[in-house]
């Protein structure tokens, strides 16, 4: 062990080096400072075991030494010297956790009983961390060993799957054969902002703390396998000699989508199935994943497996709405086939005509009728998606509804454009204007322009520079302006509420864009010309 002797007087760090018997107490290196200054860059530099240090030095005394120290995490113990029997330096010196405060004049004997004491206490505390450290080793691979056992329990069979119940009775996990139990397919939906860094360890860590937590005073236990970073197998069991209803699982799957979305941010699904043998587990999550797949509507909630079926139809109205979608393209009406496209996908999702198979046909047929008008234009796929990023968004469209309407409305755009003539464009800049207007008192964005009007947001910004000769958000700053002039001039109304009535949430941002459009911050445009001034 490595001590630093910290003293102003010469003499008293000379005594204590000489004086005391390092050797028999096993330290191996004694390092000398002067004041708290050099103690710094000593403690800075290398690893100091033992602090022994007086109170009383010029410049910095040895408290203020020691409680740097403490700010900066120097796993030291500090023992003082000081020649004064002053209370106050006493209790500061505790408050900072010395290990002993030694009145001067002490016999060298005494001092060495105390290091040996604080070499004891060092002792101890290097072997606590160092089990402590063998314990994370030692239920890091636990978990491994877990997960891998896991595996065997939910997605094999026979020999595998009784070796893996088997495992679980060695790492103090009980699963009886026939319990009645619940086996579920947890789907994290989107990740937010909260969760997003999080690997699927840590989601796993809160799944099994909050879900754990809400069945377990009904007597059952839950295990959790990982499939993905965010989808997840749980298999609720019973602990203790005592049956629940499918309906409380129900609610208590509710209360952890809900505390899920409050703390974590983000939407859960809980597909659930009832279980009344372990044999039946792969199967049963085998039938889970093919529920979840199915829901292409992206349902939120618990979603009871038992009671979905599986007879949906739907194919009548997709051909209907093909056979007639030829004429709307023939006329140039894409504005009419994305409303029709989307209002059918509605249709079909709140009747649960809706499944994967379903919604892969209508991908499927869109695309055909939207290439056939890219030939008519002499178009390529390249020219539609110009960025990779849409691209690949695009391929994998038929996954949800909800994508299904992105890649509707986003082609449909892009015909809108080609095929606007300059008559057309007129009318899609009053459509702009007209949204401009009934929406100035929100926060206007491009996307929700272009979304309302059916056109590319590229587009609509390009348009709108062509015909009115100023960038859409020129415009849309300057409409905000004379809105809030008005109201500054003309009305009693807070500056505050004004700001937030034009669509602004930061008042010193607002103020900032009033006075360089109307020349004046608007408390004093208020005081020169408002008509209640």
């Amino acid at each position: 062990m490595t001590v630093l002797v910290v003293d102003d007087h010469i003499s008293v760090v000379s005594g204590l080096v000489f004086g005391i018997d390092w050797k028999k107490l096993g330290i191996t290196k004694v390092l000398k400072a002067y004041n708290a200054s050099e103690a710094k860059k000593i403690i800075s530099s290398q690893t100091v075991d033992i602090l022994l240090c007086d109170i009383e030095m010029p410049v910095e005394d040895g408290l203020s030494l020691f409680n740097w120290v403490k700010e900066n995490n120097y796993p030291l113990e500090c023992i003082f010297l000081t020649s004064h029997a002053d209370f106050i330096y006493a209790k500061e010196a505790l408050r900072l956790g010395s290990f002993d405060y030694i009145l001067q004049p002490v016999r060298y004997e005494e001092i060495e009983k105390t290091l040996e004491k604080v070499m004891d206490k060092i002792r101890i505390t290097r072997k606590k961390e160092e089990m402590a450290y063998c314990g994370d080793l030692i239920q890091k691979r636990k978990n491994i060993f877990l997960d891998a056992v896991l595996q065997r329990f939910f997605c094999e069979s026979g020999f595998s799957q009784e070796q893996a119940v088997q495992d679980l009775k060695n790492l103090g996990i009980a699963v009886k054969e026939t319990e009645n139990s619940f086996v579920i397919y947890l789907q994290i939906q989107k990740a937010s902002p909260v969760i997003r860094d999080w690997d699927s360890d840590l989601i796993k860590y809160t799944i099994e703390n909050i879900l754990g937590e809400l069945v377990s005073g009904y007597g059952y236990g839950i295990l959790v396998y990982t499939k993905s970073v965010r989808n997840f197998v749980v298999y609720i069991y019973k602990k203790e000699p005592c049956n629940i209803e499918k309906e409380i699982i129900c609610t208590q799957l509710k209360h952890f989508t809900q505390i899920y979305k409050e703390y974590c941010g983000c939407e859960t699904t809980c597909y659930l199935l009832s279980c009344n043998s372990i044999r039946e587990l792969k199967s049963l999550v085998d039938k889970l994943e093919l529920i979840k797949s199915n829901d292409v509507i992206r349902k939120q909630g618990v979603i009871d497996g038992d009671l979905e079926s599986q007879e949906k139809s739907g194919g009548e109205e997709i051909k209907s709405f093909f056979d007639k979608m030829g004429t709307l393209t023939k006329n140039n009406l894409y504005e009419k086939i994305c409303d029709d496209a989307i209002a059918l996908l509605d249709e079909l999702s709140g009747e649960k005509q809706m499944n994967a198979d379903i919604l892969i046909r209508f991908y499927q047929d869109f695309l055909r009728v939207m290439y056939l008008s890219a030939d008519k234009y002499g178009i390529s796929s390249s020219e539609i998606f110009e960025e990779d990023t849409e691209r690949e968004r695009s391929l994998k469209a038929y996954a949800s509804v909800e994508e299904m309407k992105w890649l509707i409305k986003y082609i449909t755009a892009f015909f809108n454009e080609k095929c606007a003539s300059e008559e057309k464009q007129k009318t899609q800049i009053d459509y702009i204007l007209q949204y401009i207007r009934s929406n100035i008192e929100s926060d206007i964005r491009r996307t929700d322009i272009a979304e309302a009007v059916h056109l590319n947001p590229n587009y609509v910004s390009r348009l709108f520079k062509n015909e009115m000769g100023k960038s859409l958000k020129e415009y849309i700053m300057e409409e905000k302006m004379v809105l809030a002039r008005e109201l500054v001039r003309n009305t009693k109304l807070s500056i505050s509420v004004i700001t937030m009535k034009v669509g602004y949430n930061n008042f010193s941002y607002f103020a900032q864009v009033y006075k360089k459009i109307n020349g004046l911050p608007p408390v004093e445009d208020r005081e020169i010309n408002g008509r209640h001034h």
